[in-house]
């Protein structure tokens, strides 16, 4: 009977084991447990604001698709407003008026710079550049005479010998 004794000691000892083992387990899972489902909650509370923000995206995508189409609209009724419009007649352009505005501004602007270096010493354009003019000049018997031409193809009409001028 000793050791049947002895053997029910071990088997006890190792049932009681056995039982320690269980209960940690249990409590390891049932905190594993917990955790998860803290987590899960976490990932329901983000999962609720993804879906916060997804509503709130598909209310500006309506807002602009509306926008859009009334912008279309707007641009249609332009298109045919300018389609019925008609021509309004050109306003007339003044040459005369445009080309005395332009001389005298450049009248009053024309100054050249003497120096590269500085820009203390401009000079009127008319104190520097003179009119040039061709002036052709023609042996005769009766000797040289000179006249200014009117063009520059007046050098090449001819005299009165027939020979180009």
């Amino acid at each position: 009977m000793e050791w049947k004794e002895q053997l029910m000691k071990e088997n006890k000892g190792i049932l009681e084991k056995l039982v320690a083992v269980e209960k940690t387990l249990s409590e390891e899972l049932l905190n594993r447990v917990q955790g998860m489902e803290e987590s899960l909650g976490g990932v329901e509370e983000s999962l609720s604001g993804v879906e916060e923000s997804l509503s709130g995206v598909k209310s500006h995508i309506t807002q602009t698709d509306e926008r859009v189409k009334q912008l279309e609209e707007n641009a249609q009724d332009q298109r045919k407003k300018d389609e019925r419009a008609e021509a309004s007649p050109m306003e007339t352009f003044d040459v005369k008026t445009c080309r005395s505005k332009l001389a005298e501004h450049y009248k009053r602007t024309a100054m050249v710079p003497t120096s590269v270096w500085s820009k203390k010493s401009p000079v009127h354009i008319h104190q520097i550049y003179t009119r040039l003019s061709l002036v052709k000049e023609e042996q005769t018997p009766e000797g040289s005479s000179q006249s200014e031409l009117t063009h520059y193809t007046d050098v090449f009409t001819a005299n009165e010998n027939g020979g180009t001028k």
